[in-house]
């Protein structure tokens, strides 16, 4: 399993998450949240779940859109949130595929009152 959880920090640009502390240890809240997106991805592929690049484009769009900005803009805040592209795209994908598994498990079970 670590060695799937190291792929998935690799594969999103996030090796950075499975830092070590002083004594040579994964700090456990990075190593739950890696352990968290393996469960996530493979519930996703089980269920034919995914974000297709369409999808992420038209989110990337959306956001810059929303938000006033061209694509050097874009790019700009990017980099100032110190993250390449790829790891921004990575990071979107992943929480895309987080809602989109929710809405999946949940659509139509979920009912909340306003008392």
């Amino acid at each position: 399993m670590l060695a799937a959880v190291h792929e998935i920090a690799r594969e999103g640009g996030e090796e950075r998450m499975l830092e070590v502390d002083s004594v040579g240890r994964v700090r456990p809240e990075r190593f739950e949240a890696l352990v968290d997106e393996l469960l996530i991805a493979h519930e996703a592929a089980r269920l034919s779940v995914e974000i297709t690049d369409a999808d992420l484009d038209a989110a990337v769009a959306m956001i810059k859109t929303h938000n006033n900005l061209d694509d050097a803009a874009f790019d700009r805040a990017v980099a100032a949130s110190d993250r390449t592209m790829a790891e921004y795209r990575a990071q979107n994908r992943r929480d895309m595929l987080r809602f989109k598994l929710f809405l999946t498990l949940f659509h139509g079970r979920i009912t909340i009152r306003i008392w």
